[in-house]
């Protein structure tokens, strides 16, 4: 897998290629790890198309309202469990 990755976005339809792990999903939100960071993914009526983590692929559907880049998505989610 390349450590580059890409996301794509059509009404409705969420692309992200060069997924190394997917860390949570539900309707309003996807946590992604990345190669170098992580990626939270929020929005409603999120659903999971297809994940496979061998290609570094995850097609989900819903309403898009925002992306975060941030240092590593394991330690957005420890932070958040620990709110």
């Amino acid at each position: 897998m390349s450590t580059n990755h890409e996301l794509h976005y059509t009404p409705n339809n969420i692309t992200v290629l060069g997924v190394k792990e997917v860390l949570e999903f539900s309707e309003r939100e996807i946590i992604l790890s990345l190669e170098h960071s992580g990626l939270r993914v929020s929005g409603k009526e999120l659903k999971l198309i297809e994940a496979d983590m061998e290609k570094g692929v995850l097609k989900a559907s819903g309403t898009l309202s925002s992306l975060n880049y941030g240092g590593g998505a394991k330690e957005s989610l420890v932070k958040k469990l620990f709110k």
